[in-house]
């Protein structure tokens, strides 16, 4: 029996339940509110995270167990929340503003960049939307260096433009 919503399923490695039990201990997240988010019951996440041999899980299922617990396929990887922050404070922006540009409440913000809540794949993308980044970066898919690579790169060009540009200008006052 496929567990979850898609057609495409995942059996899941010897380990991964009891990997996934201390993930979701360490997030302090609840199996209660795991098993709510990601439409289990409660009885089969209790079983999946006991290391129940042979459960299949759909792909998509699995995905949402990830971006919950902010991991990918059990490997550790950058927090939403702190990507998030981080992406906030680089544009100036105070909880305050990306609350009214998204409509999520400061505190629910501030909790989802403290790490303390996750947040819904709604909130994720009016996030990613007022941050001005794809839902990606958020979860690190998208390396977050890369993002700030390229505006430095963009940057730099113009940096490099104005310098040509104003160059140009003292030619033309000296002829």
């Amino acid at each position: 029996m496929v567990i979850g919503r898609s057609s495409k399923i995942v059996t899941l490695p010897e380990g991964y339940g009891p990997i996934l039990r201390r993930l979701r201990e360490e997030r302090g997240v609840s199996v209660e509110v795991l098993a709510e988010q990601i439409q289990l019951p409660v009885a089969v996440l209790v079983a999946i995270e006991s290391g129940a041999s042979g459960m299949i899980l759909s792909e998509e299922t699995l995905r949402d167990i990830a971006l919950i617990l902010g991991s990918k396929y059990g490997k550790p990887r950058e927090r939403l929340g702190t990507i998030v922050r981080r992406l906030r404070l680089g544009q100036k922006l105070s909880l305050a503003e990306l609350s009214e540009q998204t409509g999520i409440s400061v505190m629910q913000i501030s909790r989802i960049e403290q790490l303390k809540s996750s947040p819904t794949e709604g909130s994720i993308r009016r996030i990613a939307a007022a941050l001005g980044v794809p839902v990606a970066v958020l979860f690190g898919e998208e390396p977050f260096l890369s993002v700030i690579g390229r505006v430095e790169m963009l940057l730099s060009q113009v940096q490099s433009k104005l310098i040509d540009a104003r160059q140009e200008l003292r030619r033309e006052d000296i002829e």
